[in-house]
């Protein structure tokens, strides 16, 4: 019995009857095959909101003007080693999102690519902790919710800031990043707001193919960035100021979904959460993200049969709760596990805000979160750290 390779490569090679040659049978790899809708090699295309008109070449000297043109050059299948980025300038105007998938064939990929843009910068001069950064180039400025990269002998560490003490000069970041070094003196820092910013107002809805979206922010007044296929998102902000609103709501089954150093955030409206997803056969990896709300929010809503893998560096802050609000619930069968590292997770600890009658973690009926190395999880507040139906997996 011959099985199905569900996922080929452009080196596997298919058995054909060769038409040139008295049809004798030969073999093809599948990277060779005359496809006319396919891309076969890496390339960039630009895109600038700024430009005057969207008669460009998309090159980075006559880059296009719309996200939407720069997509459309883009042919339906990416053969197997092969990326294809999207370039999107920082602009004044925003960029206006349209619905993202391609065919990608092995390792083929799309890229969207945004642009930080820096705040400021300096030295660190933190003393003996690596939880705090203190520097006048601070300048008592409310940097909460940035984005803080700290290079440490030429390796860059992205996290999302979740605390400034406001007056002080004083920074507290989530992830308590870990360096080689016993403290960071020396090591340089750069504080970045959020990156190329799409429009609001529209559902951005990313299915098939592997596609990769760094350094884009938008502010979507209903539902934001709905995942599907293989996705990653990398220092990524999503807003959302509309009641009931959910800045991402992942609902295509049978997906994969990898968010590094992002922000989701709800604080300025209620009844929504900041990250939702419900369906069935999807995996969701988490790390070193932030995830905020109001009141009458429950922040992270997993529903259904998913699994999901929350890391250390990751805070899900309730502080602006209220009620019997949770900060996270397992819901229908979700499968949750809350993960830190077994090495110096004292300065990398997964941090769980909850407030009033609220549960910083909750799993229903047939649901489970269960913990590893909790020494490290840190939860706060002054409701309930975790709780469980009779019948559902033992949270630890």
């Amino acid at each position: 019995m011959i099985t199905e390779k569900t996922a080929p490569v452009g080196a596997d090679e298919v058995l054909i009857e060769d038409s040139e040659d008295s049809n004798n049978k030969k073999s093809a790899k599948i990277e060779n095959f005359p496809v006319a809708d396919m891309e076969k090699s890496s390339r960039t295309i630009y895109v600038d909101a700024d430009a005057a008109d969207d008669t460009g070449d998309g090159t980075v000297g006559d880059p296009f003007q719309l996200y939407a043109t720069a997509l459309a050059d883009v042919k339906n299948i990416i053969a197997d080693g092969v990326t294809i980025t999207i370039h999107l300038d920082e602009a004044t105007n925003t960029y206006t999102p349209v619905d993202t998938g391609r065919i990608c064939i092995g390792t083929g990929c799309l890229t969207i690519e945004g642009v930080l843009s820096s705040e400021t910068s300096g030295t660190a001069d933190a003393g003996g902790s690596n939880t705090t950064l203190v520097d006048s180039a601070l300048d008592s400025t409310d940097y909460s919710l940035y984005m803080l990269k700290i290079t440490d002998n030429s390796i860059d560490y992205y996290r999302p800031i979740w605390k400034f003490d406001d007056g002080t000069d004083t920074l507290t970041w989530a992830s308590r990043i870990t360096l080689s070094g016993a403290t960071p003196e020396g090591d340089s820092y750069t504080i970045y707001s959020w990156g190329t910013k799409m429009a609001p107002g529209t559902t951005w809805n990313f299915v098939e193919g592997n596609i990769n979206v760094v350094d884009i922010s938008q502010l979507p007044t209903d539902s934001g960035w709905n995942p599907g296929g293989q996705m990653t998102m990398t220092r990524c902000k999503i807003v959302s100021d509309a009641t009931g609103a959910q800045p991402l709501y992942m609902t295509h089954s049978n997906s994969y979904l990898e968010v590094t150093s992002c922000i989701f955030d709800v604080s300025a409206e209620t009844s929504a959460s900041g990250f939702k997803v419900e369906g069935t056969g999807i995996d969701i990896d988490l790390y070193s993200s932030i995830v905020t709300g109001a009141v009458g929010t429950t922040l992270l809503y997993i529903k259904g049969l998913i699994t999901i893998d929350i890391s250390a560096g990751t805070v899900v802050d309730g502080t602006s709760l209220a009620g019997s609000s949770w900060s996270i619930l397992a819901d229908y069968g979700t499968r949750m596990l809350l993960k830190t590292s077994d090495v110096d997770g004292a300065r990398d600890k997964l941090q769980i805000v909850h407030v009033n009658t609220g549960y910083g973690v909750y799993a229903t009926a047939g649901s489970g979160a269960k913990s590893v190395s909790s020494t490290y999880i840190d939860f706060s507040g002054a409701g309930t750290d975790s709780d469980a139906t009779s019948d559902s997996f033992i949270l630890s």
